[in-house]
């Protein structure tokens, strides 16, 4: 990429027409010179053709990593947020540049991608659209949740003196996969046990055994002597548990 660069952007950049904004690292002209994938020399091109064309402004994106070096950055690292980048700037292309491990540079060149673009937008008013509901009723409409933790997360504080309410649709199903899943993984949990209790018969005070297959080990871990510590007092509490507990009705 040839000069000029800008690197000096203290500003934030508004999306024209979304509710949408970001900060940039640095700006570089592009004359409409052709670049060429050259792993070699830390160049990486992420497209199908393997060559792209620096037309007129791009963004871009500057990340460090303590992470070993990759040939795709993963989603988190850039490659989304340049596409917005891309956006709000009117871009046709851009860079997420990374040093890995504090020594190694590559730059990945974007093309703007249109699907990308697109989800962003309608991403952007879906949640801008949650934002103005708050703001009109004061109700919080939550995103799906992604995992156990995530709704753990969400709903962290339960209403205790809140009445039963009927569990409707395919409550039943999902109960009964739970707990079937869960007698299965004892079942498994009561083979490991039998399985290492079998192991550590045949080590006895040996700390490794091999078969012509594999070692096995049994190892020690030392603890360093500790000066005795006074636990500070703690206020109550009230917390909600990680585990959902399931009794049948009799």
């Amino acid at each position: 990429m040839n000069a000029p660069y800008q690197l000096d952007h203290p500003q934030a950049y508004h999306h024209p027409s979304l509710p949408l904004a970001c900060s940039i690292d640095s700006t570089a002209e592009g004359s409409g010179q052709v670049v060429h994938h050259d792993p070699d020399n830390g160049i990486y091109v992420m497209n199908d053709s393997g060559q792209i064309t620096l037309d007129g402004k791009g963004v871009v994106e500057i990340k460090t990593t303590a992470t070993e070096p990759v040939e795709s950055p993963p989603l988190y690292m850039g490659p989304i947020q340049l596409q917005a980048q891309m956006d709000i700037l009117g871009c046709k292309w851009g860079a997420v540049a990374i040093l890995f491990r504090g020594s190694k540079l590559r730059i990945f060149l974007f093309e703007r991608h249109e699907p990308t673009v697109q989800m962003i937008n309608n991403l952007v008013l879906e949640f801008d659209e949650k934002v103005q509901h708050f703001k009109d009723t004061g109700e919080i409409e939550w995103y799906p949740a992604k995992d156990s933790k995530d709704a753990q997360r969400t709903w962290g504080q339960g209403d205790e003196d809140a009445p039963p309410i009927e569990l409707t649709g395919a409550a039943d199903k999902i109960i009964e996969t739970m707990l079937d899943a869960k007698a299965q993984i004892k079942e498994l949990e009561s083979v490991i046990d039998d399985c290492e209790k079998s192991l550590k018969e045949r080590l006895q005070e040996h700390t490794v055994g091999t078969t012509a297959k594999y070692k096995v080990t049994w190892p020690m871990r030392h603890y360093k002597a500790t000066a005795e510590r006074v636990v500070p007092a703690k206020p109550a509490s009230t917390i909600r548990l990680n585990t959902i507990q399931v009794k049948e009705i009799k």
